[in-house]
């Protein structure tokens, strides 16, 4: 783990409490850190992002940024069921009883898979989704969930859009999906 302060531009960071990030001289002005910004300049700009999504309390955007940034993530992610049981909550109170659209047949069964905009849920949804695919059986019970995490452009308003771009100038391009449940 790295300690202590860091002089940088006359002030200073501290950066005790940054989580643990190897550290290499393979690049010899920065250093290569394994991250997808892959430097300590860039990664010390994610660090503020994810402290400040963490004291904001929006948990499941911290985790997804700290897997798509820190762990250089590229593979599904399965959903908890915290995660679920909050995506699935506001899915069903959007969608109502309009969720026979875009019938699809898994295993035989149907099912109906909706586009839902978490863009007007609690921040840390419309953060961590955007917009998402939702899945519902013929009940109209939220069944799977389908989402890529890639920072895609929404219609969140000024300040949403411009941590966005600064997000991707940050980390190199990459994506992993996001599952839960039954999905096509």
């Amino acid at each position: 783990m790295i300690n202590g302060i860091i002089k940088y531009n006359d002030g200073k960071i501290d950066i005790s409490k940054f989580p643990s990030t190897p550290l290499t001289r393979s690049n010899p002005e920065y250093g290569n850190s394994g991250t997808r910004g892959g430097n300590f300049l860039c990664d010390m700009a994610a660090y503020s992002v994810y402290g400040t999504l963490g004291t904001l309390g929006w948990n499941y955007s911290q985790n997804y940024f700290s897997m798509w940034y820190f762990d250089n993530r590229s593979s599904v992610y399965t959903m908890s069921k915290n995660e679920w049981n909050a995506a699935a909550h506001y899915a069903q109170q959007s969608i109502g009883s309009s969720f026979q659209c875009n019938p699809v047949y898994i295993n035989g069964q149907i099912y109906y898979a909706n586009q839902v905009s978490f863009y007007n849920a609690s921040y840390d949804l419309a953060q961590s989704y955007g917009t998402a695919t939702v899945y519902f059986n013929q009940y109209g019970q939220p069944v799977g969930f389908k989402d890529t995490y890639n920072f895609n452009q929404g219609n969140r308003g000024f300040p949403a859009e411009q941590a966005t771009g600064i997000i991707r100038s940050i980390g190199s391009a990459g994506r992993y999906d996001i599952r839960y449940g039954i999905y096509k």
